[in-house]
């Protein structure tokens, strides 16, 4: 009884590990989400956003590094601790949320404590996309970014103003960038746009991306196209998310294979316990016996048939074959084979004797035949 237990949820367990999400793939992430801003206006949802797509990841397979309303230098940490575990991954990706802002075509990404007094400051304060985007290129990959950081910006205002007549380099939204091979970028809406910080407790972008992201077998260009229709329909067509994609392979964040049958190995020596195991056999099963019987066309297999579904399908056309084997029209089951008739015993009549001048039909000579 326990070897039978422990095969039966041996089998449960195969079952269910095939049909979990196959995650063949070292997959690590960077989400960082900015909102209590010091010297900018604070934001409600990117503190909400990344953590969560920090849990839809994890759930997915990924090895996460996630930063929560960060400063300069605790960015910088987090992207030394997500540089050290790329060095073996297959996709990485670096979801943003917060403020960003572009200068001379470059997309800067703001931590909480980035005041951004004038243009130099942008080194020490602020931390441009390329670098991160330089790290994640290093080595051949599948490399995804996120990018939910075109809110309205007033540090940007501020900026443009110190910078005079070269105010113009101050862009509005970020600027769009050219990613390498098996790369993509997504944008919250289209370069030099401004995206919205969303009424509930995620932005859209985010919002959208949690519906879709964790969908089984849905690659990631049409789940961009899914994400793309619900942003446009929330905003009423304020919105766009944009992307740039050189991706050369599919990427699905939930594939999973699919089910099969496991099959077990009894010992011919295991008691199999009760009837409630037991099943009735199968159609399939009843169409498979039956072209086995017709194939060999015998009173056996007619008879082996009619044993093994009584009240099958083809059970009475296995009588009616049955019934020919036997010489009768049909069997029935109530109905015994015709019995031959036997009449009963009638003397035949003595011939007369013929008429004969032989001597041996006389009546002298009868006695001596």
């Amino acid at each position: 009884m326990h070897r039978v237990i422990t095969i039966f949820w041996t089998l449960q367990i195969l079952v269910l590990g095939l049909s979990s999400t196959a995650f063949a793939q070292q997959r690590v992430a960077l989400v960082i989400g900015n909102s209590a801003y010091k010297h900018a206006v604070p934001l409600k949802n990117p503190e909400n956003d990344a953590q969560e797509i920090t849990k839809k990841l994890k759930g997915l397979g990924f090895d996460v590094v996630t930063g929560i309303n960060l400063k300069h230098r605790q960015f910088a940490r987090a992207i030394s601790t997500f540089k050290r575990k790329l060095a073996f991954a297959d996709v990485a990706l670096f979801f943003y949320a917060g403020h960003g802002l572009q200068i001379n075509g470059s997309n800067y990404l703001m931590p909480v404590d980035a005041q951004l007094d004038d243009e130099t400051s942008l080194d020490f304060e602020a931390v441009q996309l390329n670098t991160i985007l330089r790290l994640m290129e290093r080595r051949p990959r599948i490399n995804l970014v996120f990018l939910d950081a075109c809110r309205d910006n007033p540090i940007a205002s501020n900026l443009s103003r110190s910078l005079g007549t070269r105010s113009a380099s101050v862009g509005r939204g970020l600027a769009p960038v050219e990613s390498g091979v098996g790369t993509l970028i997504a944008y919250a809406t289209q370069p030099g746009n401004v995206a919205l910080d969303g009424d509930a407790t995620n932005s859209p972008l985010t919002r959208s991306l949690v519906k879709h992201i964790a969908t089984p077998n849905l690659d990631i260009a049409l789940m961009m196209r899914r994400v793309r229709q619900d942003v446009i329909g929330e905003t009423g067509g304020r919105q766009i998310p944009w992307q740039h994609s050189s991706l050369t392979t599919p990427f699905m964040f939930n594939k999973q294979a699919p089910v099969k049958a496991a099959v077990a190995q009894i010992p011919a020596n295991t008691v199999v316990p009760g009837p409630s195991l037991a099943r009735p056999p199968s159609h399939a099963m009843e169409i498979a016996f039956w072209q086995s019987a017709t194939a060999q066309n015998s009173k056996g297999a007619y008879q082996a048939y009619i044993e093994k579904f009584p009240n099958g399908n083809f059970t009475p056309l296995a009588k009616l074959k049955l019934g020919q084997f036997l010489g009768v029209a049909a069997l029935d089951s109530k109905q015994k084979p015709p019995q031959p008739t036997v009449r009963a015993f009638e003397p035949m009549p003595l011939a007369e004797p013929p008429e004969t001048n032989d001597k041996r039909w006389s009546g002298e000579s009868v006695q001596s035949l």
